[in-house]
C-alpha cells in the first residue's frame, strides 16, 4: 500500500516551497513545481543553491494557481517579502546573494 503524508510544491528552484492540500498530477509532475528558475545573465537559467546557497533562506508560493502568469511571492525566512518577478526580485535578493539575478520560466 502506498501512502502520502504531505504534498509540497516548489515554485522557484532552490527555494523553500508551499504545502498543498491537494493537486492534480500530470506526466510532468505537479503543475507549477519548479516553474521558475534564477538566472545571473552570465550562465543562463539554473543558477541555484549550489552557486548561491543563500537562496535556501527564502521560500516561494504562488499568488494564484500556476498558469500563464504564475506570479509568486518570495519571502525571506527572516521576514520581508517581494511580489512579481524580474527587477523587484533582483533588487531585494541582491544584498543576500551579492549578485543581481533575474527570474525566468523554467518550463
Amino acid at each position: 500500500m502506498t501512502s502520502l503524508s504531505g504534498l509540497f510544491r516548489y515554485p522557484v528552484n532552490s527555494m523553500g516551497g508551499e504545502a498543498l492540500s491537494h493537486s492534480e498530477v500530470g506526466a510532468a509532475g505537479l503543475p507549477g513545481d519548479r516553474g521558475w528558475a534564477l538566472s545571473d545573465g552570465d550562465r543562463g537559467a539554473g543558477q541555484g543553491a549550489k552557486r548561491y546557497p543563500a537562496l535556501m533562506g527564502y521560500e516561494a508560493r504562488y499568488l494564484e494557481p500556476p498558469g500563464k502568469r504564475g506570479e509568486v511571492m518570495i519571502r525571506s525566512w527572516t521576514g520581508g517579502s517581494a511580489m512579481g518577478w524580474g527587477a523587484p526580485y533582483a533588487s531585494r535578493l541582491r544584498p543576500a546573494l551579492r549578485r543581481t539575478l533575474m527570474m525566468r520560466r523554467s518550463f
